[in-house]
């Protein structure tokens, strides 16, 4: 069953921005500066869109937010913004633009991530941007914690079992060496943003459904 989370944009809002505290808007800013103005971005599993909506808007960018969640792209076309819907597992290719980027879901790709990356590179004309957790409440110590995480984490196609931690990620993009031109932490420490520079990837292919960033 799909979390609530998932159901409503303000709901998820709320959570992430009890998750992130006084960081929430410092995590979407550390992004957005990768980001030159009147760049097209296309942000896979973009969840309610808060990057386009405090940030990028106002860049002038131009913006496309696929997600496999009507719910949330129902809102960002009211926005005035491309809004996607699609399952990530159907897409051999994902649609072109200067940055393709992912916030917070790269873990729904498990134990196939690689092969997502690659397919944002072959997409991307500029640059790939990448944040993701490398700190979880699934690993959390408590069981509780952590079946209250899996619950929160279920956009209707189960919560994934896997996450990354700083090792695992670290791992993944040691296979693009040559291609990551940044990485660093944003603030508060929970996300690893990861830059690479556009290219052809390895060429190997995978997938699997796009949920919404989680918490």
């Amino acid at each position: 069953m799909t979390s609530i989370v998932y159901r409503h944009p303000l709901v998820y809002e709320l959570v992430m921005r009890a998750l992130y505290g006084k960081h929430y808007r410092a995590r979407l800013r550390a992004i957005a500066e990768l980001i030159e103005e009147g760049s097209s971005v296309v942000d896979l599993c973009c969840g309610p869109s808060a990057l386009y909506r405090y940030e990028l808007r106002g860049k002038r960018v131009h913006y496309s937010g696929v997600d496999i969640n009507p719910v949330f792209l129902g809102r960002l076309e009211r926005e005035g913004a491309a809004a996607i819907e699609a399952d990530l597992a159907a897409l051999e290719e994902y649609p072109e633009a200067d940055y393709l980027i992912m916030l917070g879901s790269l873990y729904h790709f498990l134990p196939d991530a690689h092969a997502v990356v690659e397919r944002m590179l072959r997409a991307a004309r500029r640059g790939v941007i990448v944040s993701e957790p490398i700190r979880n409440l699934a690993d959390a110590k408590s069981p509780t914690v952590r079946r209250l995480a899996a619950w929160l984490t279920n956009p209707g196609t189960k919560s994934p079992r896997d996450r990354f931690d700083e090792e695992s990620l670290g791992a993944l993009f040691a296979r693009f060496e040559g291609r990551v031109e940044r990485s660093f932490l944003i603030p508060g420490e929970r996300e690893r943003v990861t830059v690479l520079r556009a290219g052809t990837g390895s060429g190997s292919r995978g997938g699997t459904r796009c949920p919404a960033a989680r918490p």
